[in-house]
């Protein structure tokens, strides 16, 4: 009998490995999003018969990755690049994104599971004076920075 689909476990992967309520990443950083499938009458992992996923930002609706299949598995994995992790907005200094899955099960069935995470500019980040002392504000690049 093909396996059922119940519900979805998707999560972002912090920048320390673990697992955080909503993960935020320093813009043009990768992330790792990870999914499983849950059979419906087992209430275990299974492999669904097709998977896809997709990345958008939420305030602009940008799609950033299109619908993307992948290769169904136990434990799905899905690296956002760091080139897709570039912010859209030259003004805002956060950004919000989600990761949609799309499982098919045996059925035939599709079902969606998301997950969202935050990207935080770093672009107007400079060290503070007494962090470089023998450096004037508006010369940072005798120490490598500017």
């Amino acid at each position: 009998m093909s396996a059922q689909f119940g519900e979805a476990l998707v999560d972002a992967q912090s920048q320390t490995g673990f697992p955080d309520a909503r993960c935020a990443y320093l813009e043009n950083s990768s992330c790792l999003m990870t999914a499983q499938a849950i059979d419906l009458n087992t209430g275990l992992p299974f492999v669904p018969a097709a998977v896809a996923y997709r990345v958008d930002d939420v305030l602009s609706q940008q799609n950033v990755v299109p619908l993307t299949s992948i290769t169904p598995a136990l434990l799905l994995q899905v690296i956002v690049t760091s080139a897709q992790n570039a912010m859209i907005s030259l003004s805002l200094n956060f950004e919000s994104r989600q990761v949609l899955f799309q499982f098919t099960d045996g059925l035939g069935n599709v079902t969606y599971a998301s997950v969202f995470y935050d990207l935080v500019r770093t672009l107007n980040i400079q060290p503070c004076c007494e962090d470089f002392p023998q450096v004037e504000n508006d010369n940072l690049e005798d120490c490598g920075i500017g």
